[in-house]
């Protein structure tokens, strides 16, 4: 399903646990870096996921986050103020409208800092 919106919004999918690249850290950092919109699914809490939004938001990535826990906030009170998108496994409809709207979403700021050359737009998944 985010596949599907990014290509409707001709931007690049890429997922994260999926990379080439042979060295874990170097895929997860340069994926968060050259990536311009982040999906994050926060379902069961892994630790390896909490550390890659802790650098996405460092890096002031736009991420939007998903869980299909019914209280994923309980387990990480940290993004207590945060919106979570919740889902169900049998149902990505619940998750088309806020994933079309973000993949949609161009954070200007990252273009105007220069941190990403203009139309580079580019999804990462973890």
């Amino acid at each position: 399903m985010v596949r599907g919106e990014c290509q409707r919004a001709d931007t690049e999918y890429i997922r994260r646990d999926r990379a080439p690249d042979p060295s874990i850290h170097g895929s997860i950092w340069n994926s968060i870096c050259s990536a311009t919109h982040i999906v994050v699914d926060l379902t069961g809490l892994n630790p390896n996921v909490a550390h890659e939004l802790g650098i996405a938001r460092a890096l002031g990535r736009n991420v939007l986050l998903v869980s299909q826990d019914p209280n994923p906030k309980q387990n990480f009170p940290t993004i207590a103020k945060v919106r979570i998108h919740r889902y169900r496994a049998d149902d990505d409809g619940a998750l088309r409208d806020p994933v079309s709207r973000f993949v949609r979403t161009t954070p200007t700021w990252i273009n105007e800092r220069g941190s990403l050359p203009p139309n580079s737009n580019s999804h990462t998944e973890g």
